[in-house]
């Protein structure tokens, strides 16, 4: 085919080059490129330069232009937010030019030293993510990759280049393979690949993971190619959203005690709570948390069902089943969890231990270097040890989780109604209700100021006539210090030894935050005692201080 000169090049529609492209390459990779007709220049993704470039450059050539190869973000902001929907096509790669991909691939890792290579696909309207783990931190090397040819990336992994364990694809199990040195990039320091793959939230749209681990001649992968092959690592977004475990309701030295516990890898989070006590949403908001402040750690979840997508190429096991069958459900979170290790997290999210395996399973893994965060229906952070211990089949003593550094972390809470600040009613105006009269000299009793108290109202326009304005959280967040290990691995359970612990390491329970949010007339602290127990007269200077300090951090909020 002749080639058209660069001053005639202008004459050609950006379909007309497109269809000059279509001869030289792959309908789903031509979709991928920008075409500028008035720069004369073709912007294409720097990774099809590994397998692609001469069939490219002809492509070019002949309708004038000239190629630049660019990183994923950069193609984004040429195309433009609206422009870029049209890559995502379903036309998959050729089955050849996937495999030379994926050997690329991890001939480009091992150029790193990585030492896992992880695969990421959502929705059909959501571009796939390629991820590298390096010196311990993940990567992101690409986030353009339509799910096309993310399925056809894996499907080379799995089907091409697996020589043990991969024989089809199956969506809805998790799958284990090994790529053998015969099929590997020469020279490469790699000696095997073993490669772990399933389905993620969300399934019922294609959502599936491939995680591949280099094994390395020497445990160190080449580093001949300088220039990585083209793929630049880069720190994954932090992710956007959430409201923040402030505005949630938690009080700055519950957040400092839990930002101490996410500082590490290893050990175990557990949120207890009755259904409906937004124990998920505290979870999720303190995800969010960590990966603004270390968007390089790795996280997985397993939930049933995932209640939202987490931002960022976060794979999120949905685990199926009835949940009347626990054997199926036990069966089915343990499959999941096991997954999980052959995924390299940092971070593990476990949605409830719903039966002893589950807590044995996730108190292993935290002593393998894991974080793993869950839930559990526990009334109170002192009751959680025993919770665990009522789970059938949990049956391990102790000594070999009330430490330290395996239980990080006790925490409960509650949702509490605000009350609607237009027609919430002073106290004074409501001692007619029952139980107003008991509840002003509990109020009383902590010796602070009552002014402030408000009942809810009849309702107004400002709250639908409703006379509550939202919910709050209402929590106790509890450190493991080493008295505490120490009581309960005695035997010491919700005894007054054990508050009183609890309660120093604490600054105060949840009955303590719920006087001080009540004093300050954000709940009704009649509809509160329905949430958290019933409210209790100061029974003497400790607790007095757990509430002032309570009171001093909400003024401080109130004032900055």
């Amino acid at each position: 085919m002749a080639e058209i000169p660069a001053e005639e090049a202008g004459a050609l529609t950006v379909e007309q080059v497109r269809a000059q492209l279509a001869k030289y390459l792959n309908a789903e990779y031509v979709h991928l490129c920008h075409v500028d007709i008035a720069a004369g220049m073709l912007y294409v993704p720097l990774r099809l330069r590994l397998a692609n470039s001469s069939f490219i450059e002809s492509g070019a050539r002949t309708s004038g232009l000239r190629v630049r190869y660019c990183e994923p973000e950069e193609l984004r902001e040429l195309r433009g937010a609206a422009a870029s929907a049209e890559t995502h096509v379903s036309v998959a790669a050729t089955g050849r030019d996937t495999q030379e991909w994926a050997r690329q691939l991890l001939l480009a890792a091992a150029s790193y030293g990585a030492s896992d290579i992880h695969l990421h696909r959502t929705t059909p309207d959501v571009p796939a993510t390629i991820e590298f783990a390096v010196d311990d931190r993940v990567y992101i090397v690409d986030d353009s990759v339509t799910p096309a040819e993310m399925d056809a990336l894996m499907g080379a992994n799995l089907q091409g280049l697996a020589v043990a364990g991969g024989t089809s694809i199956k969506d809805a199990e998790f799958q284990h393979a090994v790529i053998g040195p015969e099929k590997l990039p020469p020279g490469c320091g790699i000696e095997g690949v073993r490669l772990a793959r399933g389905g993620c939230y969300p399934k019922s749209r294609g959502g599936k993971f491939m995680s591949l681990r280099l094994n390395y001649a020497e445990g160190l992968g080449s580093r001949k190619a300088v220039d990585h092959l083209g793929m630049r690592l880069r720190v994954p977004p932090k992710p956007t959203g959430g409201i923040g475990l402030a505005k949630l309701g938690y009080f700055p030295d519950q957040i400092a005690l839990i930002d101490a516990a996410l500082e590490v890898d290893t050990g175990i989070i557990v949120v207890g709570g009755p259904t409906g006590s937004g124990k998920s949403t505290m979870l999720w908001e303190t995800l969010v948390r960590l990966q603004k402040r270390w968007p390089y750690r790795r996280i997985v979840t397993a939930e049933n069902p995932p209640e939202r997508k987490f931002p960022g190429a976060v794979p999120q096991l949905e685990i199926g089943g009835d949940e009347i069958e626990v054997e199926a459900q036990t069966a089915a979170f343990g499959e999941a969890m096991r997954m999980m290790l052959r995924m390299a997290p940092h971070v593990i999210l476990v949605g409830e231990v719903r039966e002893g395996p589950i807590g044995r399973l996730a108190i292993e893994m935290s002593t393998a270097g894991h974080l793993i965060m869950t839930t559990i229906h526990a009334n109170n952070a002192r009751v959680i040890v025993p919770r665990l211990e009522m789970t059938p089949g949990f049956a391990l003593p102790r000594g070999a989780y009330c430490t330290p550094d395996v239980l990080r972390l006790f925490v409960a809470q509650r949702l509490v109604p605000r009350v609607c600040p237009a027609c919430s009613l002073p106290w004074e105006k409501a001692l007619n209700r029952p139980g107003v009269r008991e509840m002003v000299e509990t109020l009383k009793s902590y010796g602070g100021d009552i002014g402030a108290v408000r009942f809810e109202g009849p309702g107004c326009a400002h709250c639908d006539h409703k006379g509550t304005s939202g919910k709050i959280a209402v929590s106790e967040v509890v450190p493991m210090t080493d008295e505490i290990s120490d009581h309960l691995r005695r035997g010491g359970d919700d005894d007054a030894a054990l508050r009183a612990l609890m309660g120093e390491a604490a600054n105060g329970f949840m009955g303590h935050r719920a006087m001080a949010y009540a004093l300050r007339g954000i709940t009704d602290p009649l509809a509160m005692q329905i949430r958290v127990g019933r409210a209790i007269p100061c029974r003497n200077a400790t607790e007095k201080g757990w509430v002032d300090r309570a009171l001093e951090a909400l003024d401080h909020l109130k004032a900055v």
